[in-house]
């Protein structure tokens, strides 16, 4: 008989036990990265983020199980925009905050988040997901950006939403930027002759080194970047330098500087002459810290699971929507515009 049991930081679970849950290759679920976030700033509560990971053990004690699990009264760093769920719960009088969400914060990345030993450990995961949902109170559980192994684990209990994302991808086969290039008409591709050519007048260069490679002076001068740019938008920074550093330094090993710190570069772009190869050249790292090819876009479906398990009342509790039903799967598929609340 499994034993599911609550947790309130990483740093109370071995970083081996863990890691023993997933195949590694999504950096962004690794100990490292999820712990660092916890220990170096980057999660307050005061922004909405309250650790409450979930665990599940087996009769010898053995970890079968894991989720990253978050308290959230707000929805900033999901990437999920849900207004018309706190809106339809606010119709009627109800309470959308505080909710529990699995994901993976600040990352809008599709990757495992039911970590598990194998699919009966997964199933009992999701089942114990409700029962924490429904003994705290919350008004619903969330799970974001999973993957289709993860998706199939949900029952009935569960709404599906599914969004889009624009990924880059090499499907045109082109060798080199002239080949990219040749492909184009002559409007576009003399336009972004010209955009490269004011990047090197302006002297602009670029260079490519792994996290352990970072002077703390890079680290610095990338976090800056960062700042930046959410200044220029608006938005609350909620990344520290040093996490930042523990990237760099500390989690190297599993391909996390580099991933991170490409996702995150396109900070750099407001300091450059836009266009071309050279500001797209920033942004040529993949999850994993590959170099990739960002020349041709695709579309990549996002999924999110839902669960309703202790929201608005009995009908929802035992699964069906009653006379709320119309209103959230109306709110499931509306589209999401904007900044998160």
């Amino acid at each position: 008989m499994s034993v599911a049991r609550v947790v309130g930081s990483l740093s109370e679970i071995p970083a081996s036990k863990w890691d023993a849950l997933h195949d590694g290759r999504n950096p962004f679920i690794a100990h490292a990265f999820l712990s660092g976030l916890e220990t170096h700033g980057a999660l307050l509560e005061r922004n909405g983020w309250t650790a409450r990971h979930l665990l599940l053990h087996d009769d010898r004690g053995t970890l079968v199980a894991a989720a990253p699990g978050y308290i959230k009264r707000n929805s900033h760093g999901e990437f999920v925009f849900d207004h018309a769920w706190a809106h339809a719960y606010a119709r009627y009088g109800e309470a959308y905050f505080p909710k529990w969400l699995c994901a993976v914060p600040y990352t809008p990345v599709t990757g495992p988040r039911l970590l598990a030993r194998d699919p009966d450990a997964r199933a009992q995961l999701v089942q114990a997901i409700e029962t924490l949902t429904a003994g705290a109170g919350l008004s619903s559980a969330h799970v974001n950006f999973i993957e289709p192994t993860d998706d199939d684990a949900f029952g009935a209990n569960w709404l599906s939403r599914v969004d889009l994302q624009y990924h880059w991808r090499n499907f045109g086969g082109w060798g080199d930027f002239d080949a990219f290039l040749a492909a184009m008409d002559h409007k576009h591709r003399k336009n972004i002759r010209q955009e490269r050519a004011k990047l090197a007048r302006a002297g602009v260069q670029f260079r490519i080194v792994h996290g352990d490679e970072a002077s703390d002076s890079d680290l610095s001068a990338m976090h800056g970047f960062y700042l930046q740019t959410f200044a220029e938008y608006g938005n609350t920074p909620t990344l520290t330098l040093a996490f930042f550093r523990h990237l760099a330094r500390e989690a190297v090993e599993v391909g996390l500087a580099d991933g991170f710190f490409g996702r995150h570069a396109h900070a750099v772009r407001h300091q450059l002459v836009a266009g071309g190869e050279a500001a797209l050249g920033v942004l040529a790292v993949n999850e994993r810290g590959d170099q990739v090819d960002h020349r041709a876009q695709d579309v990549a479906l996002v999924r999110q699971r839902i669960g309703q398990v202790a929201a608005l009342g009995a009908g929802i509790r035992t699964g069906g929507f009653g006379r709320f039903g119309g209103d959230f799967r109306k709110a499931a598929h509306e589209p999401r515009n904007g900044e998160n609340p």
